[in-house]
């Protein structure tokens, strides 16, 4: 598993440090704006007036914590 350091240099070589939600949404994997929207919810931002932009190290904390959520419950129900 990718540690967060990892997650953010390789955003932020594919999508710049501070990414809007177009962008954010590509990178996550996603189809939908919305999907991205939720999963982003609780994530600081930067108001640019016309959108939104979230830095890749924030990304990446919000991606390695799911991932260590689901590796918690995948090993707590395994047992």
């Amino acid at each position: 598993m990718p540690n967060k350091q990892e997650l953010a240099a390789d955003i932020r070589k594919n999508y710049g440090n501070m990414l809007n939600i177009r962008q954010a949404t590509r990178a996550l994997g996603f189809k939908d704006p919305r999907a991205a929207q939720r999963f982003l919810d609780g994530v600081p931002y930067c108001d640019t007036g016309r959108q939104k932009k979230y830095l890749a190290s924030d990304i990446a904390y919000r991606i390695s914590c799911q991932m260590s959520q689901l590796c918690t419950a995948a090993s707590s129900t395994s047992c």
